[in-house]
């Protein structure tokens, strides 16, 4: 396989994702399919959220670079539009892109597989255990803040009690960690049956905020337009969390 051959193959692929989307010929100007594919690489090579992406490709010349924009274009990339876009790529095709790439390595440097480099160095690290309740807590503080900050902008109900919300979250975090340090019998059990309750709890929560982020679209149409942008602001942050918590 070719080079043009090969990136034909890998924008089809992306092609697939991005069309699964919802009318999407409708809407505001979206990316390129190889846009879409240096945006993601970069992500996942970087480790970046969406704000990130989206300075770097409206400011970093050499990024811009790569995408086939010259230094005089003045394409912006918004944040919305690229977490749209890039979070149609599916896992699978993620994989099949990356196994497409590998195998072009292959071909062009057959021998290079039987050389291996390493380096490694020691990194401390401070890390609290359990760290996936830590990391259910996290998830279910952020989403019930975001929400609790549209309610103060538009009359949205549930949420009035938010940092009792939060609260009870914790409590649950708490005895999954007093547990992990017992040393009784039925500890597994005991582990299980408290990361249920978080996880039906936090299930909760996403649905109500799910209920929320529908209502908040509807009210801003009645809403002033420094109330709409604020708003704005808050749905695309929240929406990004609720995707993470899906994938």
């Amino acid at each position: 396989m070719n080079r043009p051959q090969l990136l034909e193959e890998i924008c089809t692929l992306i092609q697939a994702d991005i069309a699964r989307q919802p009318n999407p010929k409708l809407g505001c100007k979206g990316l390129t399919h190889w846009e879409v594919l240096v945006l993601s690489a970069l992500r996942l090579g970087a480790n970046l959220d969406y704000d990130q992406l989206s300075d770097l490709a409206g400011c970093h010349s050499q990024i811009r670079h790569m995408m086939g924009l010259s230094i005089y274009e003045p394409k912006r990339y918004p944040k919305s539009t690229i977490h749209d876009n890039v979070s149609s790529l599916s896992a699978s095709t993620i994989e099949k892109i990356s196994d497409l790439i590998v195998g072009e390595g292959h071909r062009l440097r057959p021998k290079a597989i039987d050389k291996v480099r390493t380096d490694s160095y020691v990194l401390k690290k401070n890390i609290h255990y359990p760290t996936d309740a830590n990391l259910l807590l996290d998830g279910i503080r952020k989403v019930i803040q975001l929400c609790a900050a549209m309610a103060q902008l538009v009359p949205l109900s549930g949420w009035r009690q938010h940092a009792h919300l939060i609260a009870k979250a914790r409590r649950m975090k708490r005895a999954i960690e007093k547990v992990a340090r017992s040393q009784t019998h039925d500890k597994e059990q005991r582990l299980q049956d408290g990361y249920r309750r978080l996880i039906d709890y936090g299930q909760m929560i996403v649905e109500r905020a799910l209920d929320s982020y529908a209502q908040v679209k509807a009210l801003n149409v009645l809403a002033p337009p420094r109330v709409v942008r604020l708003n704005e602001a808050l749905r695309s942050e929240l929406q990004y969390f609720l995707v993470q918590r899906s994938t």
